[in-house]
């Protein structure tokens, strides 16, 4: 009798030991792509890519925009300083101040370009605007030394 319960007991074993092992599931099978999925992803990519230079491209204007403002208030309160310097120093800043008041309105025509600007072209804008600012930034900073 023991026999033929441990006969049983190992049957059942093996039995559980094979309807619990891995079963192989045959290949998925992968849908092929097709162009027009391809075309269409690559549409939506392109317009989200669009979207996003967009918006880039409008929150960078802002920046200028701001930044352009102050530009011109600073050259307003440098007028303002000016105006108790030597004759000489006055002369001399007043001409860095129409100078920077060139660069200014330079910047604002380049701006407007930013709009209809993409890809590299939108890049070298952007790059040269960036060196614009820095450079006047500079001679500002000089002609408020000089005017103190």
């Amino acid at each position: 009798m023991n026999r033929v319960v441990l006969a049983l007991v190992a049957v059942f074993l093996a039995v559980t030991v094979l309807a619990c092992g891995k079963k192989e599931e045959p290949p998925s099978a992968k849908k092929p792509v097709t162009e027009k999925q391809v075309q269409k992803e690559t549409g939506e990519a392109l317009e989200s890519l669009k979207a996003y230079t967009e918006q880039q491209k409008e929150t960078y204007q802002k920046k200028v925009t701001d930044h352009l403002a102050d530009m011109q208030k600073k050259l307003a309160e440098l007028k303002g300083k000016i105006e108790k310097a030597a004759p000489e120093l006055k002369s001399r800043l007043q001409k860095e101040i129409a100078t920077m008041q060139q660069q200014v309105d330079a910047l604002e025509k380049k701006l407007k370009d930013v709009t209809t600007a993409s890809g590299k072209a939108w890049e070298e804008l952007k790059g040269a605007i960036n060196q614009a600012l820095e450079t006047w930034q500079k001679s500002y900073e000089e002609s408020e030394k000089e005017a103190q």
